[in-house]
């Protein structure tokens, strides 16, 4: 039986401490936490959201650090992105979080074309994640090439792969990261879409276009996914605690062949 997750990223004019809550109820076994300062809400500090996991006996899995530095990290003026980016890294480590979760681009436009300059700047976060001893798994997202870039030139065992079902489908469809990265998975955020925009729908969502039967297969062969289901989806319609219920309803699906 796979543990089932879910992001708190979502519905955040519901404050933290009553989505941590409602996790807990619906069944959850986990939670991943979202650092991002973009989008943190702003009730709380690191420290704090993870003290309201640990009142509510919801252990935390992943972490998803600050995504709006990444398209810097590719251009001449990158050092406070590089910076920015070590001190999380650093500071999830203080905090007892072994696995944190990375854009490297940020929103629909691309940055600039793959270098080895940027690459060294992601050797300095290999290298900080390997000082602290945490891994680093790099989210797919709308360029391809960028993210094929840093992970065929960087081998550590400390730096892998976060499979996003869902940029895949509306951004990527025909690249098949999961064929390419799967022993180099680390975690994953799985939700669906129309094929066209990140609506972070829920798996097995009626209005969705992802094969997961297809999807299952490729998972399969992965290690994160022979104990653990991790769901990274929206509320945009149902009473909150109703949609969490759903929401662990499909995670459990992911513990059956689809028929």
């Amino acid at each position: 039986m796979k543990k089932a997750g879910i992001y708190t990223a979502f519905n955040r004019e519901i404050p933290l401490e009553k989505r941590i809550c409602a996790i807990k109820n619906a069944g959850f076994d986990f939670a991943c936490l979202n650092f991002e300062k973009e989008l943190a809400p702003t009730e709380t500090t690191w420290e704090n959201q993870l003290k309201l996991a640990q009142k509510y006996t919801l252990p935390i899995k992943a972490v998803h650090l600050t995504g709006s530095y990444a398209n810097a990290l590719w251009e001449n003026n990158s050092n406070l992105a590089v910076q920015s980016i070590k001190d999380e890294i650093s500071n999830m480590a203080k905090l007892g979080i072994k696995t944190g979760v990375l854009h490297v681009t940020w929103g629909l436009v691309p940055p600039s074309e793959p270098s080895n300059k940027a690459l060294l700047n992601f050797l300095k976060i290999t290298d900080t994640a390997v000082e602290n001893n945490v891994e680093i798994a790099f989210e797919n997202s709308v360029s391809a090439k960028h993210l094929r870039f840093v992970l065929d030139n960087i081998d550590s065992k400390n730096i892998g792969f976060c499979y996003d079902s869902g940029h895949e489908n509306a951004f990527t469809p025909n690249h098949y990261f999961l064929e390419s990265y799967a022993k180099r998975l680390i975690t994953m955020h799985l939700h669906d879409n129309d094929g066209k925009n990140d609506l972070h729908l829920l798996p097995f969502d009626t209005n969705g276009t992802i094969n997961w039967q297809e999807k299952m297969a490729l998972l399969n062969k992965t290690k994160p996914f022979e104990t653990s289901v991790i769901l990274e989806a929206e509320n945009k319609t149902e009473q909150y605690e109703i949609f969490l219920k759903n929401a662990y309803e499909s995670a459990l699906k992911f513990n059956r062949p689809i028929v």
